[in-house]
C-alpha cells in the first residue's frame, strides 16, 4: 500500500455509512414531494412558456454527470486513481453545464415569476439547482482529496458518497423535468 493511501474501512462501518447515507437521501425526497404537491394544488395552469429543449439538455447533462460519477466510483473500487480523477472531472464539467442550461432556461422563460406556475417552476428548478450545486461541491472535494491521498478498493467512501448524491440529484432532475415540462 502506498504511503498516501487511505487505511481500509471495516466492512461494518462502511455498511453503517451506506445505510445512514441512504436514509439521508430518502429524507431529502420529502422536499421534492412537497414541491410536487404544490405544483398540483396551486399551479393549475398548463405547461406554457418553457423551453423543452433547454430543460431536456439540463437533465441530460445532469445524467451524464451522474454516469461519470458512477464510473469514477467504479475506477476507485478497482484501484485506478487517474481514471477516477478524470471521471470526477467529467462529472464536474457536465454538472456545471447542466446548471448553465437551467440558468439559460430561466433567462428565456416566458412565464411570469408572479404567476402560480412561474412560482412553482422557479421553486422546483431552483431547489434542484441547489442540490446539484451541493453535489458538484462534494465531487470537487472528493477530487481534491483524491489528489492528496490514493483511494483504494478497500477505502473509497469519499468518492462513493458524493457520486451517490450526484446520481440521486440527477434522478430527481428527471422527476422535476416530468413535473414541470410534461404534466
Amino acid at each position: 500500500m502506498a504511503s498516501n493511501a487511505l487505511a481500509p474501512v471495516p466492512e461494518g462501518t462502511l455498511r453503517a455509512h451506506r445505510a445512514a447515507f441512504g436514509l439521508f437521501l430518502a429524507s431529502q425526497v420529502v422536499v421534492f414531494v412537497v414541491l410536487a404537491s404544490v405544483r398540483f394544488l396551486i399551479a393549475q395552469e398548463s405547461v406554457a412558456g418553457v423551453n423543452q429543449l433547454l430543460g431536456i439538455v439540463a437533465v441530460a447533462l445532469a445524467l451524464v454527470a451522474a454516469y461519470a460519477g458512477i464510473r469514477a466510483r467504479a475506477a476507485a473500487a478497482r484501484d485506478l486513481p487517474l481514471d477516477c480523477d478524470r471521471r470526477l472531472g467529467t462529472a464536474l464539467v457536465a454538472g456545471a453545464l447542466a446548471m448553465a442550461a437551467m440558468f439559460a432556461q430561466w433567462i428565456v422563460l416566458g412565464v411570469a415569476p408572479g404567476s402560480h406556475y412561474g412560482e412553482v417552476f422557479y421553486a422546483m428548478s431552483g431547489t434542484w439547482l441547489v442540490y446539484l450545486l451541493i453535489g458538484l461541491f462534494l465531487v470537487l472535494a472528493a477530487r481534491s482529496r483524491g489528489r492528496r491521498v490514493v483511494y483504494t478498493a478497500a477505502n473509497h467512501w469519499d468518492v462513493e458518497a458524493p457520486t451517490l448524491f450526484l446520481s440521486w440529484t440527477a434522478l430527481i432532475g428527471v422527476v422535476v423535468y416530468i413535473l414541470l415540462y410534461l404534466i
